[in-house]
């Protein structure tokens, strides 16, 4: 055997090996020195799948908070560029916008984490007052009405509205007994009362305790400022009641129940500091329905069971609830108690009369006052 070395097969394969090596090593340096732009070209193009997906988002999310009105059902598919997306229920971290003008946008947030505190943004002006109001109408959101201790009875009824169902309205107690099914003009009274009652639409309801008592009826329409309106539906027990209208302008009182209506125009009178009245007495024989308007902006007390000469109501004042300047109370004979919230002496002046009532402390005064034709101003 005869071996030979061959330098050129050696020089040609060590060049091989070395012109390998090097072009490992430039692609080495080529990828270390694009990979920051590789990395921010993933990044951007990242951010711009997000961006796109959030605007998305977005505009799905507005296109559902605008559509239908109160109470509507609305849906809309959503499908995320990546990831999932899922409602956060309890935390309640979005804000849910609603509008009803161009340009304008109503946004709420926390609204369902049940900690009495949530977020309010309209950017388009300043917010100075919200209103709350349950906009969930439907067969399957009952209405949950709890009873107070120390009510005996009470008289339901079916409020009237556009979210009136068609068909009866089920009632049912929530400690036991049997279920009621309720139409539009029923009247019922409960007694004993129940713990509380769920209803699939609102109920009208007014509680009863001993004999006799009055209230404050809530007009259909309430004026939110002062409490005055021009429509009332009230249920109403069996006996002999007097309903008091009160109001700064004469008007005509159309009124109707258990079958009996009549046309009412309120008193004139020409003395000073004196308004308008009407006094309607109804000696009903069962449960009825009362439905009366007035042609002018009106305050109706109820004095159920007037003989009886029992009940206190309070009376809303004439340019705000409860605490005023001014107030209107019905001809109705009896008593007025006048307190001061504040600390400073207040004189308080009617037609013929007056009485000063100290910081803290209260003063009962006849009423009406002799003389007057009508109710007097306060």
């Amino acid at each position: 055997m005869n071996l030979q070395r061959e330098d050129e097969a050696v020089s040609s394969t060590i060049a091989t090996v070395l012109l390998f090596g090097g072009v490992v090593s430039i692609i080495g340096m080529m990828m270390a020195s694009m990979m920051p732009v590789i990395l921010e070209m993933q990044g951007s193009i990242e951010r711009n799948d997000m961006a796109s997906q959030m605007g998305l988002l977005a505009q799905r999310a507005d296109s559902l908070a605008e559509t239908g009105m109160p109470g509507d059902a609305a849906h809309v598919e959503i499908r995320p560029i990546d990831g999932e997306l899922r409602w956060d229920e309890t935390a309640s971290g979005m804000w849910y916008s609603a509008t009803w003008a161009e340009s304008h946008t109503l946004r709420s947030r926390g609204l369902l984490d049940f900690d009495a505190e949530f977020d309010v943004r309209h950017q388009e002006s300043e917010t100075t007052a919200v209103c709350l109001d349950d906009l969930r109408l439907g067969a399957d959101r009952p209405f949950h009405y709890t009873t107070p201790a120390w009510v005996e009875a009470m008289v339901i009824t079916v409020t009237p509205g556009v979210a009136e169902t068609l068909g009866p309205v089920k009632v049912k107690p929530t400690d036991g007994g049997s279920d009621l099914a309720l139409r539009a003009g029923d009247v019922v009274t409960l007694d004993p009362a129940p713990a509380g009652l769920a209803a699939n639409a609102a109920l009208t309801v007014l509680y009863l305790r001993g004999d006799g008592g009055a209230f404050l009826a809530t007009p259909s329409d309430e004026d939110p400022i002062d409490g005055t309106g021009r429509a009332w539906t009230v249920p109403l027990p069996q006996g002999l009641h007097e309903v008091h209208m009160s109001s700064s302008e004469r008007s005509m009182i159309d009124w109707d129940i258990a079958g009996e209506r009549d046309r009412v125009i309120m008193s004139e009178t020409s003395q000073a500091e004196v308004a308008h009245g009407a006094t309607l007495t109804l000696n009903l024989t069962a449960p009825s329905l009362l439905h009366l308007t007035s042609s002018a902006p009106a305050d109706m007390v109820v004095h159920l069971d007037h003989e009886q000469a029992h009940g206190r109501v309070p009376l809303n004042a004439h340019a705000g609830p409860l605490m005023g300047t001014r107030f209107l109370p019905p001809d109705a004979h009896g008593s007025l108690l006048l307190t001061n919230p504040g600390t400073e002496p207040v004189t308080v002046t009617w037609r013929g009369d007056g009485r000063t009532v100290t910081g803290g402390s209260h003063v009962s005064v006849d009423w009406p006052p002799a003389g007057a034709q009508g109710p007097a101003w306060l």
